[in-house]
């Protein structure tokens, strides 16, 4: 249910471009926050509730502002740019790389020749994220608002799945002497590890 109710956001906001109905972007941004405050919603957690209603209020408020509609141009730039942060900062001298300290958490110490393939893989993914970063501000500046909504709600998504599960394949076919975890498991490893790195 928390997956749907975060997959409604970009289906949603990519909607109401194509049908050019704005309104459509008000549920987006509630259900987003259903998704994100799902658990909190479900303890009956009153500061998730309290969110929840604020954002409906704000949203239903600002919906009645022009301008509103820029602040969905924000996302598609800071999401990536922050996670973007986060590999590259572990790529810095004396810091372990995040896909490295990822292996090691789960396995153990790794070979010398996979922290090398690691650390590649963490700066693989801090270059795709700090390009996704630059065309979500080239994008609305260059090639119009169809564009910019196909990519960043359909096209940004489907490049991170298609490198998740192309990396996970490769790693399987190059080091085939290594134990590796089915790819539910590792989804799962792989959530948990950044729940903790958000954490820190």
């Amino acid at each position: 249910m928390q997956v749907a109710l975060l997959c409604c956001y970009p289906v949603l906001i990519h909607l109401s471009v194509v049908l050019q109905q704005p309104l459509l972007r008000v549920p987006a941004l509630v259900l987003l926050t259903a998704g994100i405050a799902y658990k909190g919603l479900l303890r009956k957690s009153r500061a998730a509730w309290i969110t929840l209603i604020t954002v409906v209020l704000v949203t239903l408020a600002a919906s009645q502002i022009n301008e509103w509609l820029y602040a969905f141009y924000l996302p598609p730039v800071l999401i990536p740019a922050l996670i973007a942060s986060v590999f590259i900062r572990s790529l810095l001298p004396g810091r372990e790389p995040l896909v490295t300290a990822i292996g090691e958490r789960v396995r153990g110490p790794l070979t010398a020749e996979m922290r090398s393939y690691t650390r590649i893989v963490t700066l693989m993914w801090a270059i795709l994220l700090c390009s996704m970063t630059l065309l979500g501000i080239v994008l609305p500046l260059t090639a119009g608002e169809h564009i910019w909504s196909l990519y960043t709600n359909v096209i940004s998504y489907l490049l991170v799945a298609v490198f998740f599960v192309g990396e996970y394949l490769y790693r399987r076919f190059h080091f085939k002497d290594h134990d590796h975890p089915g790819f539910r498991q590792y989804l799962e490893i792989v959530l948990r590890s950044g729940n903790n790195n958000w954490r820190k």
